[in-house]
């Protein structure tokens, strides 16, 4: 049964991974990350080019609004968001 699944935290390790599982077994994936700009640093350009592959496959939560109006429709809300000591 195809499901409507919301990911956050889907540019790290585990959540790119959520979001290919999901989008191949067929649910509408929705992607939610941080905005990021490219930089130096090899991990966050990694992350940018992960959220424009997303952008690619349909799909962006840029703001505020669209956010709330995807929670009301989804069904499923999957978080893969790190945990770091502060």
């Amino acid at each position: 049964m195809r499901k409507k699944i919301l990911i956050f935290g889907a540019t790290g390790y585990l959540g790119r991974f959520m979001v290919q599982a999901s989008i191949a077994m067929g649910h509408l994936t929705y992607a939610y990350t941080r905005p990021l700009k490219p930089g130096t640093n090899s991990d966050k350009d990694t992350k940018v080019k992960t959220v424009q592959d997303f952008k690619a496959m349909g799909g962006e939560l840029d703001d505020h609004e669209k956010l709330v109006g995807i929670l009301r429709q989804v069904e499923i809300v999957i978080s893969t968001v790190a945990e770091y000591p502060g």
